[in-house]
């Protein structure tokens, strides 16, 4: 997936960020995330991370 365009469809807003659903390239690969506007992100460390069995 690495370098392949991807479009889509911003879903909602809210203060820090944006919920997206993108499609990849030509492919019928879709994804939902969310991107935050620069700033409003806190960074993992080992005290918030809540998922440290994961790899």
């Amino acid at each position: 997936m690495i370098g392949q365009s991807v479009y889509g469809v911003i879903e909602a807003t809210f203060d820090a960020g944006y919920l997206l659903n993108v499609r990849v390239g030509d492919t019928e690969t879709t994804l939902r995330g969310v991107v935050f506007k620069p700033g409003h992100d806190i960074p993992v460390n080992p005290e918030n991370d809540i998922a440290q069995m994961f790899q």
